[in-house]
């Protein structure tokens, strides 16, 4: 199961420092895929995250420079590997909980994160 946490303490011991850092680093990681709108990573250090236990961020990008956040505790294994994720299971975990959803199978993650792939497929052919 996966857990998504909307409590939002700990925004304010921030430094401009800390928050030019993380929001480089996501810049520079879309300028460099153009065609993706999803990211999922880890916090990087110094970036705040509503509560203790936060092991991953997804990142919608709206338009260039303009980005969103859903912070998660992903307790599957799966999810636990350093290899960066493929974009559909960044977009099915923003589609799943984007609306408030405390708790997901990570089978059901990973089935539509498979069909967003299938998708995305065919549109290209």
């Amino acid at each position: 199961m996966i857990g998504a946490n909307s409590s939002w303490r700990g925004y304010l011991d921030i430094t401009p420092a800390d928050a030019a850092l993380y929001k480089e680093a996501d810049r520079l990681w879309f300028e460099a895929r153009p065609s993706c709108n999803f990211r999922l990573r880890t916090p990087i250090i110094g970036e705040p995250v509503p509560e203790v236990g936060i092991t991953h961020v997804v990142l919608k990008q709206m338009r260039p420079g303009f980005r969103q956040k859903l912070f998660l505790i992903l307790s599957d294994p799966v999810f636990r590997s350093p290899k960066a994720e493929p974009e559909e299971v960044a977009m099915a975990l923003w589609l799943l909980f984007q609306d408030g959803s405390e708790r997901v199978p990570t089978r059901k993650i990973l089935e539509l994160a498979k069909t967003l792939a299938d998708a995305s497929r065919v549109a290209v052919q």
